[in-house]
Formats: structure tokens, sequence, C-alpha cells
């Protein structure tokens, strides 16, 4: 099961809809982290999602990340994804597979989506 997605978006909701249609894997929860000028209204929204808005400014793409990772530090692992990425069918039960490891672990989709397991992060320093 994948514990978090983070799905940063600042525009192109039809985008981040085909994206989270694409999630074809078990998932714990879904932050929708909404940095755009126009609130997110395009899907209705399960009891796994939460989209949080920055009370005053978008914080960006990374800021979107740290502040997924930051509010759950606890959790064995996180994927990000951008909205304009649509996932191939069975590819996230590969992603699941490999993050199950015990090492520090990252898999590198370029920007568009990547993971990331906490004894990776304990590599570099984590606030628990």
């Amino acid at each position: 099961m994948i514990p978090l997605v983070i799905a940063p978006v600042y525009n192109r909701h039809d985008l981040l809809d085909r994206m989270l249609d694409s999630i074809d894997a078990p998932v714990h929860r879904i932050l929708i982290v909404d940095n755009g000028p126009e609130p997110y209204q395009c899907r209705a929204v399960d009891e796994l999602a939460t989209v949080w808005r920055p009370p005053f400014a978008g914080i960006g793409y990374g800021g979107a990340i740290n502040f997924g990772i930051s509010q759950t530090a606890g959790l064995p692992w996180w994927l990000w994804v951008s909205n304009d990425v649509a996932f191939h069918p069975g590819f996230l039960a590969t992603v699941i597979q490999r993050m199950q490891t015990k090492g520090p672990l990252g898999i590198p989709g370029g920007f568009p989506w990547r993971s990331i397991n906490g004894a990776a992060l304990d590599l570099v320093g984590r606030v628990h």
C-alpha cells in the first residue's frame, strides 16, 4: 500500500483528475496541495483525500512535497506526483514492491514523480 500520495497542483485540475484516476494500487491517504489561484473543484474527493490550500500564497512544488512529508514524518515512505502524470496499469504495484526494502531508497521518476523512504531521509536528517 502507498502510505501517502502528495499531489502538488497549480492549475489544470482536469489533469489532476486524470492522474488520480490512473492510480490502480491501494493508497492509505492522498494530500492534494492546491497552490493555484482557483480552488480545486473538479473531482468529488473521497475520504482518502485531503485538499489543502496554503493560507496566503502558493508554496510551490517543492514546498508542497516538504509540507506533505513534514506533516506525516512517521510514515515509512512517500510518493509525490505532478498533475500531468498518468500511470500505466500495474506500474504502481512495482513501486510498492521496491519501496518495501529495509535500506535507504528513493526511486527517481524525474521531475514528474518520485518516491522516497524514511531510511533515505534519515541519512540526511529528519524531524521525528
